[in-house]
């Protein structure tokens, strides 16, 4: 459990192997299928939102064992879940909570399952799609609240719909192995999604074939099992981002963070330290997944504006610590979304725990720039503030003090770094809020200097 005040003192160097929690995406799709298949599986390196999750499969009758960052499941096949007393939210179950949809409506469950907010329009369309294939009864007792009784005798089904989300494919796939005979899923030649490798990894024989140029067809025949797979998740990008500025920032270092998810809509962060010529290495990359090793590297400056500051808005905090450490004047533009706007601040711990839209944490009015600003003034940082944003002069000396955080887990692990740059101590206040994010994170850093947790 991370304490309400932590004390960051200066590094020398840092050096070692870290790993990051994992992607909540990842994890709950991990886990949902751990739950349906035959046999033990361990997911390791869940991250802690993941906990919500492990509640709603154990009232579904599913014999899970919750540590600190694994969960052993031990499934008992597709048709093993039993009815819940309560309602099934799947809020917070994102993308992966179709296939979770769809495992209640193809067993015999009676089930009141609520849809996320904004997931309500697909899992609509999903029960509309299993409705052809004979699941049970499927009312719509409120918006967005769905009542469930998974009695009929499925069969399989040709979907003509070509355009079809992933996580709507991958639900379709798995409601085809409780149906007798063949499901068939149609996608674009040109489509990149893969999804059946999520079944062919687990032993579910999925044929694709290319009838025509345009088309690919998915077929997958009913009465198969999911083997279990043991499995870690991989590491959050957004949660290794601080260490990285850190080892880059901190003269002698190098670290490397094990086995991180790596994909074109997360690397944003990653490829702005590059350009600034930051010594970054992608190792050992398998599926998705890579060790990111960092090296102490002299930075220059830029400016960051217009969509590649929408693409690095959650991350400001940190990017205002790296451009007191770059040479040269570094500008951050564009970044109203932060000044309080109760629409478009939705919390960057959100953010950091894998929501996609969220920007940061804390009371709707908070004004995260002038918070920023007024952080980077005490700890010493030359800094100005003009109406698109901030500009900062690097290559100052920084000063640790005690800041208050806010509750914000952006701005405190943007600090952290910073007290390891600084000469004196920095407290942070507010550092529990990295208790639902990164609770080993300061555990982190002290192995990094060379210190024991």
């Amino acid at each position: 459990m991370v304490e309400a005040r932590q004390t960051v003192t200066p590094a020398t160097k840092l050096t070692g192997d870290i790993r990051v929690p994992g992607e909540l995406a990842e994890a709950t799709l991990t886990l949902i299928l751990a739950s349906l298949s035959e046999g033990e599986s361990q997911v390791d390196n869940t991250p802690p939102g993941i906990a919500p999750l492990v509640s709603t499969l154990g009232g579904l009758g599913v014999e899970l064992q919750a540590g600190v960052s694994c969960v052993t499941v031990r499934g008992r096949g597709l048709r093993s879940m039993t009815a819940p007393s309560a309602e099934v939210d799947l809020g917070g179950t994102g993308d992966a909570g179709l296939l979770l949809l769809t495992a209640m409506a193809c067993q015999p469950l009676a089930v009141r399952v609520r849809a996320p907010t904004d997931g309500t329009d697909l899992c609509r369309k999903l029960l509309a799609m299993l409705e052809q294939a004979g699941v049970g009864r499927v009312a719509e007792e409120e918006e967005g609240v769905f009542r469930l009784s998974g009695d009929g005798e499925m069969k399989g089904v040709d979907y003509a719909d070509t355009d079809l989300e992933p996580s709507l494919k991958l639900a379709l796939l798995l409601a085809g192995m409780y149906a007798d005979g063949e499901t068939t899923i149609r996608e674009p030649s040109k489509s990149r999604d893969r999804v059946e490798l999520e079944l062919k990894r687990r032993g579910v024989e999925v044929t694709g074939i290319r009838p025509d140029p345009a088309e690919r067809v998915l077929k997958v025949s009913g009465g198969q099992t999911l083997a279990p797979l043991s499995l870690p998740i991989s590491g959050q990008m957004e949660l290794a981002l601080p260490l990285m500025v850190a080892a880059l920032t901190v003269k002698r270092s190098v670290v490397r963070i094990r086995k991180v998810a790596v994909r074109s809509d997360n690397r944003a962060f990653y490829d702005l330290l590059r350009q600034l010529g930051g010594r970054l290495e992608l190792e050992d990359e398998d599926q998705g997944a890579a060790d990111m090793v960092a090296r102490f590297t002299p930075l220059r400056s830029t400016r960051v504006a217009q969509g590649r500051a929408e693409r690095l808005i959650a991350h400001v905090p940190l990017l205002a610590v790296l451009a007191t450490q770059t040479e040269g004047e570094f500008i951050i533009r564009d970044i109203d979304a932060l000044r309080g706007s109760e629409d478009a601040l939705r919390g960057s711990e959100d953010a950091l725990r894998g929501s996609e839209d969220a920007l940061r944490g804390s009371e709707a009015d908070y004004d995260l720039v002038a918070h920023l600003l007024s952080l980077l003034r005490l700890i010493g940082a030359k800094v100005g503030e003009y109406p698109e944003g901030l500009v900062i002069d690097g290559g100052h000396p920084l000063q640790g003090t005690r800041i208050d955080s806010k509750g914000d887990p952006g701005v405190v692990q943007a600090f952290a770094v910073a007290g390891l740059l600084a000469s004196g101590d920095m407290e942070i206040e507010g550092a529990e809020c990295l208790d639902g994010v990164f609770p080993g994170f300061f555990d982190s850093l002290a192995i990094l200097k060379g210190r024991k947790k």
